[in-house]
């Protein structure tokens, strides 16, 4: 119900939802991961930090926790916070490829470039970063 009602736009009932999962989930991060987005999608991002910094004190190996962080963090200029997030559950390669992606989606292709570049000298086989890096050309 959570997904369903932030994509509906109605966030204050995702943000009922999501609470209530953390608290029936004994707190899991998960649920705080997606707080956390809702949060973002609500244009809240002290919110979602707050929520996204729970999930990781629960669980500081939670992959979509701390991704999802770190996409929050380098959507707003926080590049080096961005990395530490990325690092701390992503391979090198991916952490450059998710840079990328960003740079890409806020129409910076040179930053973009640069980040796919280093994530194909890391990791020649990361396919996602050929292509896009292909399409930035």
């Amino acid at each position: 119900m959570g997904d369903l009602y932030t994509q509906m736009k109605m966030f204050p009932d995702a943000i009922d939802t999501w609470q209530r999962y953390i608290k029936l989930t004994n707190g899991a991060a998960a649920g705080y991961n997606n707080l956390g987005f809702t949060y973002e999608m609500a244009r809240d991002p002290k919110n979602a930090e707050a929520a996204y910094k729970r999930g990781i004190a629960r669980d500081p190996r939670d992959q979509a926790c701390r991704t999802n962080y770190g996409l929050m963090l380098a959507r707003q200029g926080r590049i080096a916070e961005a990395t530490e997030q990325f690092s701390a559950v992503l391979k090198p390669a991916e952490v450059h490829y998710n840079l990328g992606s960003v740079f890409e989606q806020q129409g910076k292709p040179d930053l973009a470039r640069a980040e796919y570049h280093k994530a194909l000298i890391l990791d020649p086989t990361l396919h996602d970063a050929k292509e896009r890096l292909a399409a930035l050309k």
